[in-house]
């Protein structure tokens, strides 16, 4: 017995049902009549969490928040046009930082391009230069065998986000008219349906194919003076264990990117060095620190002073990573090791246990040594300015965070100023920068990602300027009611201008650069209905903590500050901090 259907509805619960038997749980979506197949099959998988976004450039960073807190992939569902290239900044992040997002755009009929068609652009492998994989799956047809080449493409897809080439992907999905699952214009057999739509088991494995590392832990054995440089990557407990039984064997000292997370929590490893973006702006120190070997897990550091050290060092230069990434802006690597941090660290381990090595005491002790120094001075610089310079506030706001919470770090401003003045932390804190690209897009629209998919409280640690770009999130989190919790540094523009050489041409740095924008925020996030908070100093820092995330609610504290001080106060730390360094 035949069933009348609607043919593009039939090839939407195809792909949906596949992805479904592929361990996806997520799906951001926009409003749109093109979309309707995809929203009407997603509306049906009951596995399937939908969050409905209306910004499209909004709903991708959502995702990737999503993404980037569970690790798995996470559709993002947008109609054709210029919604579709809404979504490029959050996929060139995703890119970047290796966070799996699965794009799913509708499109028009090819008849319908070329000839003025509206809202028809050129969608076909639109976000060719950051994309992992592309695939336009073309007009839905009533054959099973495009059905079964359909399925296998999906799959394609998804195992290269997850799996084999971790990031974004792209499947285009051309629809043409009726677009209702209401409106019928095929048959087929009842006893079919299954076939066409039911998904097709595929086994995903993670294949790890071990180096040949003996070269590697030759160095190691035979080099006293190493370092491991630990960079942003999506770490597990499991490498940051072995990174630090490394560490141990070796005598090297660990520079932790503030990104990384390994810095927190990890208090009493004294291998673990933080401050090293501070004592590294000394010259005369990088030339006294002349490691033989850097063995670098996860990108490369973004701070400049790490990076002229990683450069100017004429040593060994060896990069581990999951994927074989050239993580490497000073192109120096002598080799890619193409491994998880766990498993390279494991095998290394494995073939120097038992040999004798003679750690160089010295050379680790000097790093401790340096790095206790440099939090000295920070601490009694800090005691003497003003509490309101950003030092002292991201130490205060550090110190009423709960323990286990998330902590995302918007750009910036706010990133460079936590990974100066924040040091260890002994308390536990997931942190989560966006440092694939860098942008100040986004930020609040990432946050809500992740805090919608986490049961402990989220903070999101964000400058004015970056604030200002993400407002349309404020209007997803009063929808869609998820808890989160921002820490607003307000100082009133764009003051990392200062803090660069054009800062001297004063004729056009306010007008160009910095851009005061007087804005009363107070006012805009009362309109978004969150709760807003004006925290005075130094009291009120302890209502940060108080935030519960079963609450539901958005919650803004503005921190005040003055840019142009702020930067005088950078600079005469940094003074104080080279002459007294040794």
């Amino acid at each position: 017995m035949k069933k009348l259907l609607n043919l593009n509805n039939l090839w939407s619960d195809a792909l949906v049902n596949q992805l479904v038997d592929l361990g996806v749980e997520y799906v951001c979506i926009s409003p749109g009549s093109r979309s309707t197949p995809l929203v009407s099959a997603f509306h049906n998988a009951e596995k399937i969490k939908k969050y409905v976004i209306i910004d499209e450039r909004s709903s991708a960073f959502f995702a990737l928040g999503i993404a980037k807190k569970t690790g798995r992939p996470v559709a993002v569902v947008t109609t054709s046009g210029t919604a579709v290239a809404e979504l490029y900044p959050a996929i060139i992040e995703a890119y970047f930082s290796r966070t799996p997002l699965i794009i799913l755009t509708a499109d028009r009929p090819g008849y319908e391009h070329g000839c003025g068609a509206n809202q028809t652009i050129n969608q076909q492998n639109i976000f060719a230069n950051h994309i992992r994989y592309f695939y336009d799956a073309g007009l839905p047809e009533l054959q099973l065998e495009k059905f079964q080449e359909f399925r296998s493409k999906v799959f394609e897809a998804v195992k290269i986000s997850a799996y084999s080439n971790k990031g974004p992907v792209h499947i285009n999905l051309p629809f043409e008219k009726p677009l209702e699952r209401t409106s019928l214009d095929c048959e087929l057999d009842e006893d079919l349906i299954n076939q066409f739509i039911a998904p097709h088991s595929f086994q995903i494995e993670e294949l790890n194919e071990p180096e040949e590392l003996s070269t590697v832990a030759n160095q190691i054995l035979n080099y006293r003076r190493g370092t491991i440089f630990c960079g942003i990557d999506n770490y597990s407990e499991e490498d940051f264990n072995r990174i630090i039984d490394l560490a141990e064997v070796s005598g090297y000292p660990i520079l932790a990117d503030v990104s990384s997370g390994l810095s927190f929590g990890r208090s009493e490893n004294k291998e673990i060095i933080s401050n090293h973006p501070l004592f590294l702006k000394d010259i005369s120190i990088t030339q006294k620190l002349q490691p033989e070997l850097i063995l670098q897990f996860g990108r490369a550091s973004v701070n400049n002073s790490v990076l002229d050290f990683y450069k100017n060092s004429k040593c060994s230069k060896i990069l581990v990573n999951k994927f074989g990434d050239l993580n490497d802006p000073s192109k120096t690597a002598e080799k890619i090791i193409k491994m998880k941090p766990a498993n390279f660290c494991n095998e290394i381990l494995q073939i120097i246990k038992e040999k004798e090595i003679e750690k160089n005491t010295g050379w680790l002790d000097e790093f401790i040594r340096l790095d206790e120094k440099t939090e000295k001075i920070k601490s009694n610089f800090l005691d003497e300015t003003d509490l309101s310079f950003e030092g002292n506030t991201i130490q205060k706001i550090i110190a009423n965070l709960p323990e286990n919470c998330n902590l995302i770090l918007g750009n910036s401003m706010p990133i460079r100023d936590f990974e100066l003045f924040c040091g260890k932390v002994k308390k536990r804190i997931n942190v989560f920068p966006n440092r694939g690209a860098s942008g100040i897009d986004g930020l609040i629209s990432t946050a809500l990602g992740i805090s919608a998919v986490s049961d402990s409280p989220t903070f999101l640690l964000i400058g004015d300027m970056s604030f200002i770009y993400d407002l349309n999130a404020l209007v997803s989190a009063a929808m869609l009611k998820i808890p989160l919790n921002i820490l607003l540094i307000n100082n009133n523009g764009g003051h990392i201008f200062d803090m660069l050489p054009v800062s001297s041409d004063k004729e056009i740095l306010p007008d160009y650069f910095t851009v005061p924008h007087n804005f009363n925020l107070a006012k805009i996030i009362k309109a978004a209905g969150a709760e807003y908070f004006s925290v005075d100093y130094p009291h009120d820092f302890e209502q940060i903590a108080n935030v519960l995330p079963e609450d539901k609610k958005l919650s803004v504290f503005e921190f005040k500050t003055d840019g142009e001080n702020s930067a005088k106060l950078r600079k005469q730390f940094f003074e104080i901090l080279i002459n007294g360094i040794e």
